[in-house]
């Protein structure tokens, strides 16, 4: 489970950015925050997803970031 969620968060990240990069080339602003909306946000809130998956199942002793839950 663990090792599926790095592999799908990864895989994100990498499409993320390419989609980020693409929304700061555009010249516009208000056209550069709906790319940002439409374009990233959607790889984010996966990430998010896999991300809170991983941090159910990992003992908090051993997790050394705060997890969202406790920010």
């Amino acid at each position: 489970m663990i090792l599926d969620a790095i592999n799908i968060i990864d895989k994100q990240v990498k499409l993320a950015n390419i989609a980020q990069k693409k929304a700061r080339n555009i010249g516009v602003t208000e056209d550069m925050v709906e790319a940002f909306y439409n374009d990233v946000k959607p790889y984010i809130n996966i990430i998010r997803f896999e991300v809170d998956k991983i941090e159910n199942v990992i003992d908090d002793e051993i997790w050394a970031l705060p997890k969202y839950r406790e920010l």
